[in-house]
C-alpha cells in the first residue's frame, strides 16, 4: 500500500474506524437502510460530531456480482460492472476523494475492499493499476457478506496478502486488514454461529514490528 503521509497523523483528535462510501445493492433490494452514503454525508456527518479523520471503504457486497442471485442471498459472479470484484466500487470511492473533493484527503484514510475467494488475481491486477494512480493504505474484508471464509486468505485469496507485503513501504505502513470482529445475525449467508467462527478465525496479518493494525 501507499506510505501514510504525516499530514495524515497530524492533529487527529477523534478516529472513525468504520466509515463505508457507495452503495450496497444487497442492502438496497432488501429495503435495508441506509444502503448508500457520499463521502460529503460522511464529512458532514463527521464535523457534527466532532470526528476528525476517519478510516473509509466502499461498502460490502459489489455490482460485479450477479444481482439476481445476490437479492436471494447468493454471492455469485455474473454482473460484470467492473473487472474485478469491488474494482467499481474501489475506484469511485477513490474518485470521490481524490478528484471530486480532494479538500477532504487530510481528514480520511481509504482502504480497498477485497472478495478473498473469487478472481483473486484479476483484483490483484486492479489494485496495482488503482494504487499506481491513488494512494490507499490497507485492504478490507467482510467474509459474511461475500461469503468468503476469512481461511481463504490460506490459499485462494494468497495473492492478496502477497500485494500487501509487496506494497509495504515503511513502519508507518503497516500490511493491514479489517474485519468485523462477529455479527450474531446471519445476515447474507450462513448461520450465526457459522459466521461467528468464520469471522473470529481471522488474524490480522501484520509484521511484529509494525506500528499498528486495524481491525474492523
Amino acid at each position: 500500500m501507499a506510505k501514510l503521509p504525516g499530514l495524515l497523523k497530524q492533529n487527529i483528535k477523534l478516529l472513525d474506524i468504520h466509515a463505508h462510501v457507495g452503495v450496497d445493492p444487497l442492502l438496497y433490494f432488501t429495503h435495508s437502510f441506509p444502503y448508500s452514503h457520499s463521502l460529503r454525508d460522511s464529512f458532514e456527518a463527521g464535523q457534527r460530531v466532532g470526528i476528525t479523520h476517519s478510516v473509509v471503504f466502499p461498502w460490502v457486497t459489489s455490482f460485479y456480482y450477479h444481482l439476481p442471485s445476490l437479492m436471494r442471498g447468493k454471492v455469485l459472479l455474473g454482473g460484470k460492472v467492473g473487472r474485478a470484484p469491488f474494482h467499481f466500487e474501489n475506484e469511485q470511492m477513490l474518485r470521490q476523494l481524490y478528484e471530486i473533493f480532494p479538500s477532504y484527503i487530510p481528514r480520511y484514510i481509504p482502504f480497498v475492499i477485497v472478495d478473498t475467494l473469487r478472481e483473486v488475481r484479476k483484483q490483484v491486477r486492479v489494485l496495482e493499476t488503482l494504487l499506481r494512480k491513488y494512494p490507499f493504505y490497507g485492504l478490507k474484508v467482510h467474509p459474511r457478506a461475500t461469503q468468503a471464509p476469512v481461511v481463504t486468505l490460506r490459499k485462494d485469496g494468497k495473492l492478496l496478502l502477497e500485494f500487501a507485503r509487496a506494497h509495504e513501504r515503511s513502519r508507518e505502513t503497516p500490511r493491514t486488514l479489517g474485519t468485523h470482529r462477529r455479527s450474531r445475525n446471519p445476515g447474507r449467508g450462513g448461520t450465526a454461529g457459522e459466521c461467528r467462527a468464520n469471522l473470529n478465525e481471522f488474524v490480522i496479518a501484520r509484521r511484529p514490528e509494525a506500528d499498528a493494525a486495524i481491525s474492523l
